[in-house]
């Protein structure tokens, strides 16, 4: 840690500091709360920042964000650190589907508990980007499966803040029918429809006349 604040500027050694993080918060639990309680998630925030266009550091912040926001000691904390740093790098690096694919999976993770641990997420700027990853990479199954689990999760919070579910209800059906081969797809596509349903009634009608239950009912 200090190396990095003190190299901040140098690439080099910030890509060094971030492989390290990664690699710790892989470790585990045990590895994930030795990052938040010794600052690392506020030094690859500080790196993600200060590198928005290098695909390296991107993605080892999202890998690490993916891993805090995993455990329940350290999800707050990667909300409170990541959220705005995923769609920052979401939105300037739409060509890389790997960093799509990550981000969603992270948005699913901080959504499905935000209820109970009263943590701020934007979900309106969260799900409008997941469906536009989902747009983007049709057939890349990472962003597929990690983009409905993420709309199934953000529709927790999207009730309380107007989020347009039509949008959603439509990529995630046409998921379902492009990847009907698929199991995670199919699971995280049920949880999404039923989330979108309970969470916005007057979406069923729709969900319903354009084949959801069929769809669901047959994955």
């Amino acid at each position: 840690t200090a190396a990095a604040k003190s190299f901040s500027v140098d690439a080099h050694v910030m890509r060094a500091a971030c492989t390290a993080i990664e690699s710790l918060a892989r470790s585990g639990e045990g590895g994930v709360a030795m990052i938040v309680k010794f600052g690392c998630l506020k030094i690859l925030a500080a790196a993600m920042k200060r590198f928005p266009l290098d695909e390296y550091v991107q993605l080892c912040g999202c890998r690490s964000i993916v891993q805090a926001a995993s455990f329940d000691a350290t999800r707050k904390s990667a909300v409170i650190d990541g959220f705005d740093l995923l769609t920052a790098s979401m939105q300037t690096l739409t060509d890389e589907p790997d960093i799509q694919a990550l981000c969603c999976n992270a948005f699913g993770r901080m959504a499905a508990t935000n209820g109970l641990s009263a943590i701020p997420v934007d979900s309106r700027a969260g799900m409008n980007l997941v469906v536009q990853a989902m747009l983007r990479y049709p057939c890349n199954l990472d962003v597929q499966r990690s983009g409905c689990a993420a709309i199934g999760g953000l529709c927790i919070e999207s009730s309380k803040s107007g989020v347009a579910s039509g949008a959603a209800i439509e990529i995630v059906l046409q998921v379902v029918k492009r990847h009907s081969s698929d199991p995670e797809i199919a699971k995280n596509a049920t949880f999404a429809l039923a989330q979108l349903a309970s969470r916005h009634p007057q979406q069923k009608i729709k969900i319903a006349t354009m084949g959801g239950l069929n769809l669901v009912l047959s994955a």
